[in-house]
């Protein structure tokens, strides 16, 4: 493990923790916090890391998606609809509660106006993709059907697969010698 992760990881001093983010310096080193990170230590490391340089665009959605559902709480029904699951918070840890709502908001509105840039990472959202080779026939109507249906709740840059650079450059890559036959 990446040293300055882990010194932040064990960190005992949430605050210190925090500023400590702000020494990373790869996408690599975000993606190892976030991956490690104990959630049950809050939401100050976690601001940290969405609010810094290197956060990458399937990091917001792997995180949106798979590890923390306040973003999408938030998503839904604003800070209203965290106070409403939150309410615990908010009475026994009232200190941590507007660190929760930035998060969910500096999180959110990155993905949304496309603050996070695609990086050497993938994340598959489970939606669109249709055109993935490893799908099957059945596999791919299922996910056309999901992502009508997850359309009706969330704009699609919420729904939409990131591929890597390096996929990304492949790809344009082979659509310019199939049109070049």
């Amino acid at each position: 493990m990446d040293k300055t992760v882990e010194k932040i990881l064990y960190s005992k001093d949430k605050s210190t923790a925090a500023k400590q983010v702000a020494e990373l310096t790869s996408e690599e080193q975000i993606w190892e916090l976030m991956e490690n990170y104990n959630w049950d230590d809050g939401y100050a490391v976690p601001l940290a890391a969405v609010s810094h340089p290197c956060f990458d665009r399937a990091l917001a959605l792997y995180l949106f998606w798979e590890i923390d559902e306040a973003p999408q709480h938030y998503y839904a029904g604003g800070e209203k609809g965290l106070r409403e699951i939150y309410s615990y918070m908010l009475k026994y840890q009232p200190e941590e509660y507007p660190v929760l709502v930035k998060f969910c908001k500096t999180l959110v509105d990155g993905i949304r106006v496309g603050t996070y840039p695609i990086s050497s990472h993938s994340y598959d959202t489970g939606f669109f993709g249709f055109d993935n080779p490893d799908l099957t026939e059945s596999q791919t109507k299922l996910r056309m059907a999901k992502t009508k249906l997850k359309q009706k709740e969330y704009e699609d840059t919420f729904l939409m697969p990131v591929k890597a650079e390096a996929d990304l450059f492949e790809d344009e890559l082979k659509e310019s010698q199939d049109g070049g036959r």
